[in-house]
Protein backbone atom coordinates (compact mmCIF):
# COMPACT_ATOMS: atom_id res chain seq x y z
CA UNK A 1 0.00 0.00 0.00
CA UNK A 2 1.04 3.69 -0.94
CA UNK A 3 0.58 6.86 0.74
CA UNK A 4 -1.13 7.76 -2.19
CA UNK A 5 -3.48 4.85 -1.98
CA UNK A 6 -4.39 6.61 1.88
CA UNK A 7 -4.66 9.72 0.64
CA UNK A 8 -6.67 8.81 -2.46
CA UNK A 9 -9.03 6.76 0.13
CA UNK A 10 -8.84 9.93 2.88
CA UNK A 11 -10.06 12.15 0.35
CA UNK A 12 -13.08 9.81 -0.94
CA UNK A 13 -14.49 9.76 2.67
CA UNK A 14 -17.51 12.28 3.35
CA UNK A 15 -15.81 15.57 5.04
CA UNK A 16 -17.33 14.61 8.57
CA UNK A 17 -15.08 12.10 8.46
CA UNK A 18 -12.26 13.43 7.09
CA UNK A 19 -11.94 16.51 8.71
CA UNK A 20 -11.52 15.00 12.24
CA UNK A 21 -9.05 12.21 11.02
CA UNK A 22 -7.05 14.82 9.52
CA UNK A 23 -6.94 16.62 12.69
CA UNK A 24 -6.06 13.69 14.85
CA UNK A 25 -3.41 11.84 12.78
CA UNK A 26 -1.97 14.42 10.47
CA UNK A 27 -1.91 17.39 13.00
CA UNK A 28 -1.64 15.71 15.79
CA UNK A 29 -4.47 17.35 17.69
CA UNK A 30 -6.30 15.67 20.43
CA UNK A 31 -10.29 14.70 20.50
CA UNK A 32 -10.86 17.64 22.29
CA UNK A 33 -9.08 19.79 20.44
CA UNK A 34 -10.60 18.43 17.35
CA UNK A 35 -13.98 19.04 19.22
CA UNK A 36 -13.43 22.68 19.81
CA UNK A 37 -11.81 23.37 16.50
CA UNK A 38 -14.98 22.17 14.77
CA UNK A 39 -17.15 23.34 17.29
CA UNK A 40 -18.30 19.27 18.10
CA UNK A 41 -19.14 17.59 21.02
CA UNK A 42 -16.25 15.04 21.52
CA UNK A 43 -18.05 12.06 21.72
CA UNK A 44 -19.29 13.21 18.06
CA UNK A 45 -15.60 13.81 17.07
CA UNK A 46 -14.61 10.15 18.77
CA UNK A 47 -17.81 8.26 16.42
CA UNK A 48 -16.34 10.04 13.47
CA UNK A 49 -13.28 9.26 13.94
CA UNK A 50 -14.10 5.48 14.39
CA UNK A 51 -16.73 5.46 11.30
CA UNK A 52 -14.04 7.68 9.61
CA UNK A 53 -11.26 4.80 10.12
CA UNK A 54 -13.32 2.20 9.70
CA UNK A 55 -15.04 3.37 6.01
CA UNK A 56 -10.93 3.72 5.19
CA UNK A 57 -9.86 0.75 6.50
CA UNK A 58 -12.58 -0.95 4.03
CA UNK A 59 -11.69 1.41 1.05
CA UNK A 60 -7.99 0.27 1.20
CA UNK A 61 -9.17 -3.27 1.23
CA UNK A 62 -11.23 -2.88 -1.02
CA UNK A 63 -9.79 -4.50 -4.64
CA UNK A 64 -8.60 -1.33 -7.15
CA UNK A 65 -9.97 -1.55 -10.20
Amino acid sequence: MRERDVVRALVELPPEQRQPLVLAYYRGMSCDEVAETLSLDVTVVIDRVHDGLTALASALRAPSG
